[in-house]
């Protein structure tokens, strides 16, 4: 268990630290803080209500993350939005898409590739 002057000093801290990521605006993570000692820091950051809190990683990389609270109440600009899957894409043709190579592609498998085969054969050699 944990004394009370212990606790007092890890609600200090994360007052402290709360303060400079709401001055800031800049994350930071907390490491080294042992399970009790997170559970603690964590009831006094909710109390707060000035910052967003959680821990992050497993096992002894366990860590506490404090984040600037979100101002919108809107969705975070990093999650799917919804939307019909029926409807087209209002996008040109002619432009490249962006998107990761290690990512499988949907494709028919009873659909010719339209590739030189010297360029394939290359790609087999690699």
């Amino acid at each position: 268990m944990i004394e009370e002057t212990a606790k007092n000093n890890l609600e200090k801290a994360a007052q402290r630290i709360a303060r400079y990521v709401d001055e800031t605006g800049r994350s930071v993570r907390v490491l080294g803080v042992h399970p009790g000692q997170r559970k603690i820091m964590h009831t006094e950051l909710n109390e707060l209500n000035s910052v967003d809190n959680q821990s992050a990683g497993f096992g002894v990389f366990r860590h506490l993350v404090l984040t600037p609270q979100s101002e919108s109440v809107d969705a975070p600009a990093d999650e799917p939005v919804d939307a019909p899957a029926d409807e087209p894409v209002d996008a040109p043709a002619d432009e490249p898409v962006d998107a990761p190579a290690d990512e499988p592609v949907d494709a028919p498998a009873d659909e010719p590739v339209d590739a030189p085969a010297d360029e394939l054969e290359d790609e087999l050699e690699d």
